[in-house]
């Protein structure tokens, strides 16, 4: 696959060169500042000696990246449709440029190519820069600006207060961190005694990216959230044996619904558009009596979450709170299980099932699936057993999501063996299941196995 380490290179580089945008977590990328990287840096010190930056800059600046080759094969795809096994090959890189007192550079993103059989299923994007952010530290300070991956909470699968890192949940990708997207930010942050505090601003924060049912004579467009500004506020704090924060975040609401209905020459059209939302938020990691207890809670007041041409016939986004918590134990070994109770209440809920008319009644069905709010209460559980054998070179787990009282949910299997210190295999499925009204059961089409094969350099 030379060609997409090269196409990656180029796209990072000519980004790099622009300086737009910025962040991500300091620890995803090893700081290799103090490390000896003077002989990857000799030919661009050396062709720098005649450029206008002095030759003490130049020895002041360092470069780590890392970088994963990926070969996948794919049951179907996660659009909802009849789309066959496929096959796909993907380069995955993240980059760190520590240039000293001006600050550090850090960028990720990927590249990839994947077969296709079916001329109606949407061609997948063929990369994507998720973070590009630049990172100043002045003493207790620090500044971050551009393209940044922000995610919040401390439960395990669930997170209530993760409301600022919208997710492409249509991506083909085994693990869920890799379906985040960036947003573009300006983020400062504090560090005293008291804990870490943090103010986020974002011009402009995006939605989840779903996966939408084909419905004859019914068109879903999903709108981005244009000039819907972001606005964040979090502490932080971290202790011996106790970690937790507090948090409020306004602007949209990471899950689109339905925003407006119109006629067009093809049909009936429905626009997914995000709710105006204030959440309030707080989470905790604790150990006592040889476990690890995890709470993460929120509460989400929403506004303008239907067009005033379309209020007749949808409902707005009602207020809620969630709650996830629950206990992770160790077995014996390397074995390990996590248990949460998940419970989320919505305030002045309607049931869809009470509108006389089958469209209007149709409509407010999907609305509520799309907004998970099919019912006033749900109650449910997470759950995650994972273990480590071979020296832990290999890794099992089964974990999922169950919701009451219409049993809906996912569960997902995965196995990962590591071959060497580079080659990886891992295989694995997930399952949707619970009834085609409900946020998971409408997903149900997405039922799939995978196998993969990636090498880390």
């Amino acid at each position: 696959m030379p060609f997409l380490h090269t196409s990656m290179a180029c796209m990072l580089a000519a980004a790099l060169m622009s300086l737009p945008a910025l962040p991500v977590q300091a620890a995803d990328i090893a700081d290799t500042s103090g490390s000896d990287d003077s002989g990857r840096l000799a030919a661009s010190a050396k062709s720098a000696e005649s450029s206008e930056f002095p030759e003490s800059f130049i020895s002041r600046v360092s470069l780590d990246h890392q970088h994963s080759l990926r070969t996948e094969f794919w049951s179907g795809d996660r659009l909802l449709s009849d789309q066959g096994s496929l096959l796909k090959a993907s380069l995955w890189s993240q980059l760190k440029v520590d240039t000293g007192d001006a600050g550090q550079i850090l960028a990720k993103g990927w590249l990839r190519q994947q077969s296709s059989q079916h001329v109606s299923v949407p061609a997948p994007a063929r990369g994507a820069l998720r973070e590009l952010y630049w990172r100043f530290q002045a003493g207790d300070m620090q500044l971050r600006l551009g393209r940044q991956l922000l995610a919040w909470g401390r439960a395990d699968g669930v997170n209530p207060t993760d409301n600022l890192s919208p997710r492409d949940f249509r991506l083909l990708t085994p693990e869920d961190s890799d379906q985040r997207t960036g947003s573009n930010a300006l983020q400062l942050i504090f560090n005293s005694s008291a804990g870490q505090f943090s103010l986020t601003a974002m011009p402009a924060l995006n939605s989840h990216r779903l996966p939408l049912p084909q419905v004859t004579g019914i068109q879903l467009v999903q709108a981005e959230a244009e000039h819907q500004r972001a606005f964040a506020l979090k502490w932080d704090y971290s202790g011996e044996g106790l970690d937790a924060s507090l948090s409020v975040m306004r602007g949209p609401d990471l899950m689109p619904g339905l925003n407006r209905v119109s006629m067009t020459a093809q049909g009936l059209q429905l626009l997914l558009r995000p709710a105006r939302a204030t959440v309030f938020g707080a989470d905790l990691s604790a150990t006592a009596g040889g476990l690890i207890w995890r709470a993460e809670a929120a509460y989400s007041r929403y506004t303008d979450s239907v067009s005033a041409d379309s209020v007749a016939m949808l409902q707005p986004k009602r207020d809620q709170w969630m709650l996830v918590a629950g206990p992770e134990a160790e077995l014996g070994g390397s074995t390990t299980l996590g248990v949460q109770l998940l419970m989320q209440q919505v305030r002045d809920w309607r049931d869809p099932a009470d509108l006389p008319d089958t469209l209007l009644h149709r409509l407010a069905m999907q609305q509520a699936a799309f907004q998970n709010q099919t019912r006033a209460s749900q109650t449910g559980f997470t759950w995650r057993l994972a273990t480590r054998k071979l020296n832990d070179s290999s890794l099992a787990e089964v974990s999922g999501v169950m919701l009451a009282p219409q049993r809906a949910g996912l569960w997902r299997a995965k196995v990962d063996y590591a071959l060497d210190d580079r080659w990886h295999l891992q295989g694995g499925a997930e399952r949707y299941f619970g009834p085609r009204s409900h946020f998971f059961g409408q997903l149900k089409d997405n039922q799939l196995f995978y196998l993969q094969l990636r090498a880390g350099f």
